[in-house]
């Protein structure tokens, strides 16, 4: 009985120290998707200085800086859309909004007062429209508003 018992502590403890060396992994392997994920020009503090450094980050078409609901600047092409769509979407409570149109992915991110219009012709991961939304913050806060 007593063999039997140690037997199972045993089993147990194999299977305890299994649970842990798996878990261990998945850490191990999260740790190394948010070093994936946040590529080093986030970690050293990159800013854009220019629409056009979105347009190339991105691969956009199109990109534009809008106050309120006038474009005061862009570059690339035409928007490929409706202005009136993009305009109506940016009066929304929102900070962020994807709009699928034309066979293109418009991207709207809002910060204060101004919103960046970001056309696409292919579907960006949530990771990319995370980082639209980071960079865009840091361009309206250390590079538009130190000129303004």
């Amino acid at each position: 009985m007593v063999q039997a018992l140690r037997q199972t502590s045993a089993d147990t403890v194999d299977v305890i120290i299994s649970k842990i060396n798996e878990l261990k992994d998945y850490i191990n392997q999260l740790e190394r998707q948010c070093l994936v994920q946040n590529p080093p020009f986030i970690q050293m503090g990159y800013v854009p200085s220019s629409l056009s450094e979105f347009k190339e980050l991105f691969r956009a078409s199109f990109v534009g800086l809008m106050k309120g609901s006038d474009i005061i600047e862009y570059t690339g092409g035409e928007l490929g859309v409706n202005e009136e769509l993009v305009r109506s979407a940016i009066n929304y409570n929102t900070d962020f909004m994807v709009i699928y149109s034309g066979n293109k992915y418009i991207y709207l991110v809002k910060h204060n007062d101004y919103s960046l219009v970001l056309s696409t012709e292919e579907y960006l991961d949530s990771v990319s429209s995370g980082l639209i939304r980071l960079l865009f913050r840091r361009f309206i806060d250390e590079v538009l508003k130190p000129q303004g």
